[in-house]
């Protein structure tokens, strides 16, 4: 999983750029091979018959898409802007499509989106340059990842459960094209590939279709298109090869089989298998003090009362905030309890901070702390008090909770 251990960096860019050349001529004779099988099976005139040799260019940027065809994967996304795409498409620079997969036997919408994929190819002339594939299976997947130059994943955030496919395209050389949901999110750094549209939430559906489409169509237009024909005079994109090993030294190492087997490893077992020791320690004094504890716990814990005095208002705007907790302990060890505050900044992720005891007052612990706005806007926040036994593999062990 060591980045340094990738040797794509120390491939000359001649050989380099022959290996992508070579998967992506492979990728054309299987498109031109299945298309062919797929025309004569809908019983398609001879002359579409002799069409189909000539499909796609060996030579141009191709671009895959290929999944299931759920709605919120938005495969007519690319379609949005009717005239835009044939204006990229007709441009001096060569670039054509191939779409992949299937919908599920019920999902009707799925069906009326492959439906309209292939409606809007041929309305817009493109039945050449824009190729939708039957019987999607693995084989043909593993032809699509390894020939296309560009992998494109248009998923409606934030509903993106990973990017798989993704994953394996970068492997063989393709640059990611994606929306920044899923895996994409965690592996983009503006460098290995592109991303489309930003991380924002909008008023509807279609306003985020549109914005989506126009970052679609400006990275195409004036990104991708001319680092990918930008050649030397011995015929190689450096520019475009610099992004491909870019994108398989940052995402080969960390998206891959052998780092999620260490990161178990490492995080889960061996960290298990030490707890398991010492719990196991002088005939398993801990695990008892442990039960006993969560026992007691349990019971008390419907009597722990936790108390926040703060201004009224629950929303912050920009400005400190004090914050004083009184949480009575039902007669608890205070070193197995925790009050944390939780903020959180329009749509941004919780902030979580341990709120500090300073005393007591009567029978109640006396936790303070302060909320310090790091940006202007509007925070909401809420205080918890925990049971959190240090030797607890996590407080979701016992999962006991008051929240103020």
């Amino acid at each position: 999983s060591d980045p340094e251990q990738w040797t794509v960096g120390r491939l000359p860019d001649d050989k380099l750029w022959r290996a992508r050349q070579g998967l992506r001529e492979k990728l054309v004779d299987e498109v031109r091979e299945r298309l062919l099988e797929q025309r004569h099976r809908n019983g398609r005139p001879p002359a579409d018959l002799r069409s189909a040799e000539q499909v796609l260019s060996p030579v141009a940027l191709t671009i895959g898409f290929a999944r299931r065809f759920a709605t919120y994967k938005r495969a007519t996304l690319l379609f949005k802007d009717p005239e835009r795409l044939q204006k990229i498409m007709r441009s001096p620079y060569p670039v054509q499509f191939v779409f992949a997969g299937k919908a599920h036997p019920q999902d009707d919408p799925g069906k009326q989106f492959i439906r309209e994929v292939l409606r809007l190819r041929s309305e817009l002339g493109l039945d050449d340059r824009i190729v939708l594939l039957e019987n999607y299976d693995m084989d043909l997947a593993r032809r699509l990842v390894q020939g296309v130059d560009i992998w494109l994943n248009t998923p409606r955030r934030p509903m993106e459960a990973s990017g798989t496919s993704g994953m394996k395209a970068a492997l063989n050389g393709a640059i990611n094209l994606s929306v920044l949901d899923g895996w994409w999110a965690e592996a983009y750094n503006g460098r290995n590939g592109w991303a489309i549209g930003q991380s924002r939430e909008f008023a509807s559906e279609e306003a985020q279709d549109m914005a989506d489409a126009a970052s679609f169509y400006d990275t195409l237009e004036n990104e991708m298109l001319p680092l990918f024909y930008a050649r030397g005079g011995d015929g190689v994109p450096s520019g475009w090869l610099a992004k491909v090993r870019e994108s398989v030294r940052t995402v080969g190492p960390f998206f891959s089989a052998e780092r999620m087997v260490h990161d178990y490893q490492e995080q889960y077992y061996q960290t298990m298998r030490r707890r398991g020791d010492k719990l196991a320690q002088n005939q398993f004094a801990l695990a008892r003090e442990l039960s006993v504890w969560k026992q007691q716990a349990r019971s008390l814990w419907p009597k722990v009362q936790l108390k926040v005095e703060a201004p009224g208002d629950m929303t912050v705007n920009g400005h400190n905030l004090k914050l004083r907790a009184l949480l009575t302990t039902a007669g608890l060890d205070e070193k197995t309890l925790r009050v944390e505050l939780l903020t959180r900044r329009g749509g941004q992720d919780l902030e979580i901070a341990p709120m500090t005891l300073v005393g007591r007052e009567g029978d109640a612990l006396v936790f303070m702390n302060e909320l310090h706005p790091s940006r202007p806007g509007s925070y909401v926040y809420g205080v918890r008090a925990l049971a959190a036994h240090n030797e607890l593999s996590s407080p979701c062990e016992v999962a006991l909770v008051r929240w103020a």
